[in-house]
């Protein structure tokens, strides 16, 4: 890093506390890239990335205070940085820009055990929030499969969604107040109560664009008394998505719905298979659908037999056992097959696991990463099938689950393969088809990994006249566009050829 590039963390420096601020290259690395995949595959070719200016350390309200008014006054440019496990690049900052980690602001501030509500600062990993709530008796509901790498702050700057959303909700329903620091230095401080500040309410979900987040007051819940599980095969996807429906409209509130599609519980049924070969069956599984899609998506149609769906229902012993007998009753009308609870047991005593075996694919010289978007109910196997074309015409491997199912919609999570050989272009070719295959389907752009500069411009042209109102905001709340405002001012990215039109 120049001098001249030094020079603004160094006066930034003068206004903390010792120990706030680093210029070490080994700090810089640490925060200067997320797990978006992109920079995963660009790295694999050898291509590390740029360092930022500096990372700050802020540990308390009054400090973050201070650092967003001596970013003003040196225009310093920040990026709000939680635990880095976005994988749309919503934490990645430029050589010039300076990181404010939040790691230090990792306290959970009060529980109150009548209004059943906790505070927490923004900075608190999610599994450490969740076990100190348990040894209380409680729980946050909140369960994203990235729950050990991930931060609360983290969480509601992407609306982040859990494991668990069918029956809590995503944590924008689940948040009822905190405190920001806005750009200018000033404070934004929302109580919890019935009716908010709508700006508070527009902060949600802005990726540290508008705003950093101190602290945040959210529900909590007694833990459950009782918890059962089943195991459902449907003869087909339409099958299996409407006896969801059916469950939900007749009130019952699952904690888990989780359909996966055909080539989904073939790899399913494969890798339980696989597993006592050690870390080789999944790279040879990773390895063998993004070297041969096409096959291994006939294949896994033609030998799945069906779709796999797992339901979990928690509660009071009498509320469970009365749900279960209605969601069985409400499956055999759709023709399914009652697999018991073994399945789903096992799904849930490695419910995190995923997010670890990505290594193995890398090894093996595949690229993985997922796209999630969420629809209406009748839009959701249209928008599966035309991603899944898309996916293919592009030579990418692509299976989907369906989860975080509501009354209105549900969430269908996508999981592409490619081959690290076909490099960062072949990456943005996919992303480019897919995406736009999702939103000519009726789909939005996101559900719950937030949009970052993956999804920048796909947001702008999903919004239209809409973004005028999220730049008023942030000239008021950020006058200065100091504050991660790369994911306000995408780069323009050039129309791909439309795919070929597949009927839906």
């Amino acid at each position: 890093m120049s001098m001249a590039g030094a020079q603004p963390a160094i006066h930034l420096a003068a206004r903390l506390p010792p120990g706030r601020v680093s210029l070490a290259e080994a700090d810089r690395l640490a925060v200067s890239q997320d797990l978006w995949p992109r920079h995963l595959m660009a790295m694999a070719a050898g291509r590390l990335p740029a360092l930022p200016a500096a990372v700050v350390w802020p540990e308390s309200v009054a400090e973050l205070q201070a650092v967003a008014r001596a970013a003003g006054e040196l225009e310093i440019s920040l990026v709000p940085y939680g635990a880095g496990s976005s994988v749309v690049g919503g934490a990645s900052p430029s050589a010039e820009q300076v990181v404010v980690d939040l790691k230090r602001l990792a306290r959970l501030v009060a529980i109150d055990a009548e209004g059943l509500t906790a505070t927490a600062e923004a900075g608190i990993i999610g599994e450490l929030f969740e076990r100190q709530l348990a040894r209380r008796g409680f729980t946050q509901g909140h369960f994203p499969s990235s729950i050990y790498c991930s931060s609360l702050g983290g969480w509601i700057a992407a609306r982040s969604a859990g494991q668990m959303s069918s029956r809590y909700g995503k944590i924008e329903d689940q948040l009822l107040g905190g405190t920001l620091v806005l750009g200018t230095g000033e404070l934004l401080i929302q109580p919890p109560a019935p009716v908010r500040d709508p700006t508070f309410d527009a902060l949600v979900g802005a990726e540290g664009t508008l705003a950093l987040w101190a602290e945040a007051t959210v529900r909590i819940h007694r833990l459950p008394e009782h918890r059962v599980w089943r195991a459902l095969r449907f003869p087909e996807l339409g099958q299996a998505l409407a006896a969801v429906r059916a469950w939900l409209e007749a009130g019952i509130s699952p904690a888990v719905v989780r359909i996966y599609d055909p080539l989904d519980t073939w790899l399913h049924h494969q890798s339980h298979e696989v597993r006592e070969a050690g870390e080789r069956g999944p790279s040879r599984l990773a390895r063998l659908g993004a070297t041969w899609p096409r096959l291994t998506s006939w294949l896994g149609d033609l030998v799945a037999r069906g779709v796999l769906c797992i339901v979990g229902l928690q509660g009071s012993r009498r509320q469970t056992e009365g749900e279960l007998a209605a969601t069985l009753e409400l499956a055999r009308r759709q023709a399914a097959s009652d697999l018991g609870a073994g399945p789903a047991e096992a799904w849930y005593a490695r419910r995190y696991a995923v997010s670890y075996g990505q290594s193995r694919a890398y090894r093996a010289g595949v690229g993985v990463d997922t796209m999630e978007v969420a629809c209406a109910w009748d839009r959701v196997e249209p928008t599966y099938r035309a991603v899944r074309h898309a996916a293919l015409e592009v030579g990418a491997q692509v299976l989907a689950h369906f989860s975080h199912a509501y009354r209105e919609g549900a969430s269908i999570y996508f999981t592409y393969a490619l081959p690290l050989a076909a490099g960062v272009e072949a990456y943005d070719r996919l992303w480019q088809h897919t995406l736009a295959a999702a939103a000519r389907a009726g789909a939005n752009v996101s559900h719950h990994h937030g949009t970052g500069k993956l999804k920048a411009a796909a947001l702008a042209a999903a919004l239209g006249a809409g973004r005028r109102l999220w730049l008023d905001l942030q000239r008021e709340l950020d006058p200065r566009r100091l504050l991660n405002s790369a994911l306000l001012a995408p780069r323009s990215v050039p129309a791909p050829r439309a795919s070929p039109p597949v009927a839906l």
